[in-house]
C-alpha cells in the first residue's frame, strides 16, 4: 500500500505539466482536483490548502535540483558523464520550472520564489565549479565557466518555447541536440572529444523530448 508521501507525492507530479504551461495565479481549487483526477475531499485529505500544494511542488523541484550530487574528485570519464547528464537536467530543469510559473511564484509566494531560485542559483554555481575543475583536468576547454551555465539555461529556455521553434522552423529534438552538439565542441578538450560515445546521450535525449512535447499539448479544463 501506497504510503501518504508517496500518494501526495503521486497527485502533485500530475500537476506539473499544467503549472508549467499556465502557471499558479488562477489556478482554482477545483481544478486542481480534477487535474490530479481526484474528489476535492480526497485532495484535501492529503493536501489542507492550495498555498500547501504549490509549497509542495517547490519543494519536489528543489529535491530534483539536488539530486545532483557534487563530487571533488572526477576522473575524464566521471567529467563527460557529468556534463551529458547536467544537460539532460537543465532541460528537464528549464522546461518543468517555467518562466510563467517563476513569473506567477514570485507574485504570490515570494518566499517559495526566493527559496526556489536561490537552489536554481546554487546549481548553476556548483556546475561552473565542476567546470572549472574539468578546464584543469584538460578535459574541458578554457572557457568562462559561469558563462557556459548561464548561457545554457538562457537558450535552453528559447528552444522550448513552441513559439520560437516555429518562427525559426525548428523542432524541439532538433533544438536540442544541435544545441548539445554545438556545446559539445565548444567544451569538451578535443582529445576526450574524439573519444566520446554519444549513443546512450542521443537515445536519452529522444526520451526527453518526447516526454516535453506529451506535455506540451495539455489543454486546460
Amino acid at each position: 500500500m501506497a504510503s501518504i508521501d508517496e500518494k501526495k507525492n503521486k497527485y502533485a507530479v500530475k500537476l506539473l505539466p499544467y503549472v508549467r504551461k499556465f502557471g499558479i495565479d488562477t489556478l482554482k481549487t477545483d481544478e486542481i482536483a480534477s487535474i490530479m483526477d481526484i474528489s476535492k475531499a480526497t485532495m484535501y485529505k492529503y493536501f489542507s490548502s492550495k498555498d500547501e500544494i504549490i509549497a509542495y511542488i517547490v519543494d519536489l523541484c528543489i529535491a530534483f535540483i539536488e539530486e545532483d550530487e557534487q563530487k571533488q574528485e572526477r576522473n575524464n570519464e566521471d567529467f563527460v558523464l557529468f556534463f551529458q547528464q547536467s544537460y539532460k537536467r537543465s532541460i528537464l530543469l528549464s522546461f518543468y520550472i517555467s518562466d510563467i510559473f517563476l513569473k506567477d511564484l514570485k507574485t504570490g509566494y515570494p518566499s517559495l520564489y526566493e527559496t526556489l531560485t536561490a537552489s536554481l542559483q546554487d546549481r548553476i554555481k556548483k556546475q561552473a565549479n565542476h567546470y572549472d575543475l574539468g578546464i584543469s583536468r584538460g578535459v574541458f576547454n578554457h572557457l568562462n565557466s559561469l558563462m557556459i551555465c548561464l548561457s545554457e539555461d538562457v537558450i535552453i529556455r528559447k528552444f522550448i518555447d513552441p513559439l520560437y521553434l516555429l518562427e525559426h522552423d525548428m523542432t524541439l529534438k532538433q533544438a536540442l541536440v544541435d544545441y548539445y552538439q554545438l556545446k559539445k565542441h565548444q567544451t569538451i578538450h578535443p582529445e576526450i572529444f574524439d573519444a566520446l560515445d554519444d549513443t546512450v546521450m542521443m537515445e536519452e535525449l529522444d526520451y526527453v523530448v518526447k516526454k516535453m512535447n506529451a506535455n506540451l499539448h495539455v489543454e486546460r479544463g
